[in-house]
This record gives structure tokens, C-alpha cells and sequence, in this order.
């Protein structure tokens, strides 16, 4: 009875390893493998990681010379000042301003009407002297037209300046497995797929890139889009790189093989921990697991 019981237990352990040992080959078949909680490891078939390292080489090739650089190389040469740092304000495409919006509104040499304004929820902000002023629905330069019209009753010649300091009226959701899930404001009344992926920090090794949804509420309720994310982050296909509008939701989940693997982790894990205890505290033993016992 005791070959039987250490047969069966024998049986056991081996039939853990074999599935160990086969879980991350089947993982790394797909392009994935050796991928631990908080520990992921790059492979033949990791597109991520290639897609990474080509928009890093981009966007270092695309910087253009810094101060430091350009000082440097007109040093030497008679009559050029240098260049000197200056801040890029604004947004470089169209902007509807909303509800929750902070602007910063600047009257030249009329200390009295500049100052930040926040955008109530009903769309107006309290400006100086003047009163409730509509914001939103309008853009940075229709609104600088409305305040010039309002502060010609007391300047005669108004010049105004609208800069949106915080971008709090647009949002979109991106979930899942990118590096950074959460939520992000939308700096430009249209804002496409990739560039929010890009804005998460891409998917990480163990994302369904074929799998993504993009969900929006319509009138209808919430609409379920499906989108091959892959197609668009690594073979360039932009034909469903959707324009994304305020409250869309980006969901990319997890690989299939990733969560198959980590749940046979979870599963097979307590087992060999069990094991070890018991060969500590009784494999010494005759009567252990492995101490000997009796043969007969």
C-alpha cells in the first residue's frame, strides 16, 4: 500500500511538472512567453516591444536641436545672438471650449479684466466688470471676438489674448492591459484611436490587440465597436483608426493564452508549496514522503 500511495504522489509531481513545463512553450508559440506578474520578458513574436523601440528612434530622430545645441554651434559666429528657450503655449488644433475648462485671459495693460476663469457647468464664466459671459460651444478665438465686443464699453481699444490652461470639458478611457489605463483629456475636438493608445503608452506584452472594443454611448445605449488594433498599431492600416468622441471607452484586453497560463500558475503553485512543506517537516522521517520507510 505504501509503493501505491508514493507511486500515485510520484504521478502527481510529475504530471505538474509536464504542465509547467508545456504552459509557457504553448504561451511562447504565440509570441508571448515566460510572462510573470509584474515581470514581463520579450520574445521572437513581441510586437510591442519592436513597436516601442521604432516610435522611440521617431521621435528621437524628430526632435529638433535643442537651445543648448543651437547656442553652441553659434557661438563662435559674429553677429548671432543666441537662441533663447521659450514656452509653447495653446493647442495646435481646433478646441471647443466646455464646462470645467480653466482659461486664462490676458487684456494688454488692463491689469482689471486678466485673470483665469473657470467654465461653469452652465458654460459661462464670471468675467470682471462684465458679467456672465457664454464660454462654451465657442473656440479660443470666437471667444476673444465676444470679449472684445464686451470691453469696448469701457476700453476703446481692447486687445485680448484666450489661452486654455486646463483641458477639463473632453475626456476618453482607455482600459486594459497599455501601460498607463486611465483617463485622458482630449486636447483638440477630434482625437483618433492611436493617438489615445499612444497617450496610454501602448498595450503591454500580454494585450488581445485584435480584440480591442471602442464603446460609445449613443441614443440608442451603449455601442460596441470592434477594432483589430493590431492592424493599425503595427501594419499601419488606418482605415479603422476611429475618431474618437467625448466618454469613448477603450477596452484591450487580456491574451487568452496569458490568462490560461496564469491561472494554471495559481492553480499548480499551492500544490508544490505543499509538497515542499511536507518534505521538510517529514522527509527526514522513515515514515516520509522520501526518507525511506519500510520497503517490505
Amino acid at each position: 500500500m505504501r509503493h501505491i500511495k508514493k507511486n500515485k504522489i510520484l504521478i502527481v509531481i510529475l504530471i505538474s511538472g509536464i504542465v509547467m513545463i508545456l504552459c509557457p512553450k504553448i504561451y511562447a508559440q504565440v509570441g508571448f512567453y515566460n510572462q510573470t506578474e509584474g515581470n514581463t520578458s520579450s520574445s521572437s513574436g513581441n510586437y510591442v516591444d519592436e513597436l516601442k523601440i521604432n516610435v522611440g528612434l521617431v521621435q528621437e530622430q524628430s526632435k529638433p536641436a535643442t537651445p543648448q545645441v543651437q547656442n553652441d554651434v553659434v557661438a563662435n559666429v559674429e553677429g548671432v545672438q543666441p537662441f533663447q528657450e521659450i514656452e509653447i503655449v495653446g493647442e495646435g488644433m481646433r478646441y471647443t471650449i466646455g464646462p470645467g475648462d480653466i482659461l486664462q485671459i490676458m487684456v494688454r495693460n488692463q491689469q482689471d479684466f486678466t485673470g483665469r476663469f473657470v467654465v461653469n457647468e452652465n458654460g459661462f464664466i464670471q468675467y470682471n466688470w462684465v458679467g456672465d459671459v457664454k464660454a462654451a460651444g465657442l473656440t479660443k478665438e470666437e471667444l476673444k471676438v465676444v470679449l472684445k465686443d464686451e470691453l469696448k464699453k469701457f476700453i476703446r481699444f481692447p486687445e485680448v489674448s484666450v489661452i486654455i490652461l486646463e483641458y477639463n470639458s473632453k475626456f476618453v478611457y482607455v482600459l486594459g492591459d497599455v501601460a498607463r489605463p486611465g483617463k485622458y483629456p482630449m486636447k483638440g475636438d477630434q482625437l483618433t484611436l492611436r493617438d489615445a493608445v499612444l497617450m496610454a503608452g501602448l498595450p503591454t506584452n500580454v494585450a488581445a490587440m485584435k480584440r480591442t472594443k471602442v464603446i460609445r454611448e449613443t441614443e440608442e445605449g451603449p455601442q460596441s465597436i470592434n477594432v483589430d488594433l493590431k492592424d493599425i498599431l503595427i501594419k499601419g492600416k488606418l482605415e479603422n483608426n476611429y475618431d474618437l468622441v467625448p466618454g469613448d471607452i477603450i477596452v484591450i484586453p487580456t491574451s487568452k493564452y496569458h490568462m490560461i497560463t496564469n491561472v494554471a500558475n495559481k492553480v499548480i503553485s499551492p500544490l508544490f508549496q505543499a509538497l515542499a512543506i511536507y518534505e521538510i517537516g517529514f522527509g527526514r522521517d522513515d515514515n516520509g514522503l522520501f526518507g525511506g520507510g519500510d520497503d517490505d
